[in-house]
C-alpha cells in the first residue's frame, strides 16, 4: 500500500467474531524480496477524514468552559461529542496555529482528560470519569487466569512482572492561580495518591481559577509519575 492508503483492522480468533479496531492511515510501508519469498511491512495512524480537523487555526476564546470550547470543535468539524468534558471556566484561551486535533490534544492535557477521535466521534471526558467506570476484566495472578464482569474465564496470564521507581517520582505539585473573585494570586498544592516520594513538582502554566489550578497539577502529576510503578503482564485472551 502507497503512504496515505486507508485500511481497516480487526483482531481475534477464527471461532470468534473479530474486534473491529478502526480505520487507519498507511504512513511507512516497506518492502523486500529475495529467495521467492517477498514481504511488505507497514505501519499505521489512527485515520482522520475529516481534513478540516487538521487546517492551522488562530483564534481567541474569553470566559468559556472546557466543554464549550470542545462542543464548538465538535459542532464545527460535524462531529458526535462522546463524554462530559469539564466545565471549568477559562477566562482566556489562544488556540494559536494549530489545528483543532493539536488544540483538543493540549485542552487535554491540561484538564486531566482523555481524547481521540474515531470516525464521526469525537471522545472527550476526563480521566476520573474513565477510572469511575465498573472494571471489564479480572486478573487473579494466584489462578493465572482472566475474568470477565461475569466471572467467565476468557484468557490466561502466563507471567506478570512490576517493579518501583520512586528516581523522579514526584509527590505533590505545587501551581500559582488568579482567584478573579479575590482579585488576587493564590496557591495550591496538590498530593500525588500513592507515591511516596517528597519531591515537589513546581508548575509555572497559567491557571484562572482553583479548578483550573486542581486538573493542570492532576494531569501534570499522572505524566511525570507514569514510570512510578511500571507493570508487565503477558497473557493470552479471547
Amino acid at each position: 500500500p502507497a503512504p496515505g492508503a486507508l485500511m481497516s483492522a480487526a483482531l481475534g480468533y477464527a471461532e470468534l467474531p473479530p474486534l473491529q479496531c478502526g480505520l487507519f492511515e498507511v504512513d511507512q510501508p516497506s518492502f523486500a524480496a529475495g529467495s521467492g519469498v517477498d514481504t511488505c511491512e507497514f505501519s499505521a495512524v489512527s485515520a482522520i477524514l475529516n481534513e478540516d480537523l487538521r487546517k492551522m487555526r488562530s483564534e481567541a476564546s474569553e470566559k468559556l468552559t472546557v466543554a464549550d470550547m470542545v462542543r464548538k470543535i465538535a459542532t464545527r468539524n460535524g462531529l458526535t461529542l462522546i463524554g462530559n468534558p469539564p466545565e471549568t471556566m477559562l477566562e482566556r484561551e489562544t488556540q494559536r496555529r494549530q489545528s483543532d486535533i493539536e488544540f483538543l490534544k493540549r485542552l487535554a492535557e491540561d484538564h486531566d482528560c482523555i481524547f481521540s477521535i474515531k470516525g464521526d466521534r469525537l471522545v472527550f471526558m476526563p480521566i476520573t470519569d474513565l477510572e469511575a467506570q465498573p472494571p471489564a476484566l479480572f486478573l487473579d495472578l494466584a489462578l493465572e487466569r482472566i475474568f470477565d464482569a461475569g466471572n467467565t474465564e476468557v484468557g490466561r496470564i502466563l507471567g506478570a512482572s512490576g517493579s518501583f521507581n520512586a528516581s523522579g517520582a514526584y509527590g505533590s505539585a505545587h501551581i500559582h492561580y488568579f482567584d478573579g473573585p479575590k482579585g488576587k494570586e493564590l496557591e495550591y498544592t496538590e498530593t500525588a495518591k500513592g507515591v511516596s516520594s517528597r519531591e515537589v513538582l513546581e508548575i509555572d502554566d497559567r491557571a484562572d481559577s482553583l479548578a483550573h489550578a486542581q486538573s493542570i497539577c492532576r494531569s501534570t502529576l499522572r505524566i511525570a509519575n507514569r514510570g512510578y510503578k511500571p507493570l508487565s503482564i503477558e497473557l493470552t485472551g479471547h
